[in-house]
């Protein structure tokens, strides 16, 4: 992955040009950018999902209004990353705070490099989150011809909680989060913004933090009537406000928060919801890989444990911290984490995340691949990787 800095200030994206840092495509040979299928095409199979591939990364920000399971009309912002070939742009700043030196803005899309359309990730920020986190490891799919989409969960985002992060999450926010990410696929997928269509039948969907809620719901996870009860009673904590309406409890067990269309599943360093029950999350349509730092309560085991009948791959990081696989900086010290490198971190993200979503999506057995998701290739030392078949 290309270096990156990562300032913290008041910094407003301007009109100036960014993305110099990229420089070349990556080295050609085995795996390299250039790798052909043979016949004169291009086939991005035979790419490492260790390097970079031949593009940049551009950048736009739209919006969606869509009306919500409860009848409500909600607004908004999407963030959306798509290969480019350009070598200027905009510069790009995410919530005017996190500029990102590699991102052009306005930048031209390049036609997507399949016949069926650009493969997709759509990504759900934490709570008090930055939708834009998710580019500091996603720009190496980007970089091999990927889109990914990201929406600001409205109500939940860095600047609705700054300055004190502490105001409860209303109980509708739990389900506003699924119908954000259903939603922003929805928009790109249909309006004209590409050079080309989106492979809504090949689409991941990742959540970091309490994204990773948004990511098991949106994956099909069930939710417990009891649990639900519980949690609108206030008697679980699930939902910090310890309410809810009776019409969003029946929300929470209509099944309307899954979305077929994630058929890989990507958890980045968030816990097991007692809101599904003891077996909800084995409701998935999808298979599962969470990346999360060292285990140090036995949850993460705990999960694991209980995943039976899913294909699911856990990856342990000894030393990293909560936004490792991230934003970069901690929200404690507004530093980057002080056991694990930064640059360490979105490189080990991308790399997992990336053999996962092409083994899933894309059927990429390759050895590279599989032996990244098996273990028996080391992407890092600091790493551990166990992984149980449906």
């Amino acid at each position: 992955m290309s270096a990156r800095i990562l300032w913290v200030g008041l910094l407003v994206a301007g009109a100036g040009c960014s993305g110099g840092e990229k420089g070349a495509p990556a080295d050609t040979g085995a795996g390299g950018a250039d790798a052909s299928d043979g016949d004169g095409g291009v086939d991005p199979l035979q790419w490492s999902v260790t390097e970079a591939g031949p593009y940049r990364l551009g950048y736009l920000l739209t919006e969606t209004t869509y009306t919500t399971a409860l009848g409500e009309s909600r607004t908004i912002p999407v963030h959306v990353w798509y290969p480019t070939e350009d070598l200027t742009g905009a510069s790009v700043s995410y919530a005017s705070l996190f500029p990102d030196p590699l991102a052009l803005g306005g930048a031209s899309p390049a036609p997507p490099l399949q016949d069926g359309g650009y493969p997709v990730v759509v990504h759900s920020h934490g709570h008090w989150g930055v939708a834009g986190g998710v580019a500091y490891w996603a720009e190496r799919l980007v970089s091999q011809g990927w889109v990914v989409i990201a929406p600001d969960h409205v109500g939940n985002t860095f600047l609705d909680g700054f300055p004190s992060f502490s105001e409860p999450s209303p109980t509708v926010h739990f389900i506003e989060r699924p119908e954000d990410v259903s939603a922003a696929l929805d928009h790109v997928a249909g309006a004209d913004l590409l050079a080309g269509p989106l492979r809504t039948d090949a689409v991941a969907l990742s959540g970091h933090s309490r994204g990773s809620y948004t990511a098991w719901a949106g994956a099909g996870a069930t939710f417990d009537a009891e649990a639900v009860a519980a949690a609108c009673a206030g008697e679980s904590g699930e939902f910090p406000t310890g309410t809810c309406t009776p019409d969003e409890q029946a929300v929470f067990l209509s099944g309307a928060l899954s979305d077929v269309r994630f058929q890989a599943t990507l958890t980045l360093d968030g816990g097991f919801r007692s809101i599904f029950g003891d077996t909800g999350q084995r409701s998935v349509h999808s298979p599962v890989m969470a990346l999360r730092h060292a285990d140090s309560d036995g949850t993460a085991q705990g999960e694991f444990d209980r995943m039976d009948g899913v294909d699911y791959t856990w990856v342990a990081v000894e030393g990293a911290c909560h936004e490792s696989f991230n934003l970069g900086i901690e929200a404690s010290t507004f530093a980057p984490c002080a056991t694990f490198d930064r640059d360490e971190g979105w490189s080990l993200t991308a790399t997992y995340a990336f053999a996962f979503f092409r083994h899933s999506l894309l059927g990429d057995d390759g050895a590279e691949t599989v032996g990244i998701l098996d273990g028996s290739v080391e992407v890092n030392a600091a790493a551990t990787v166990a992984h149980r078949a449906d």
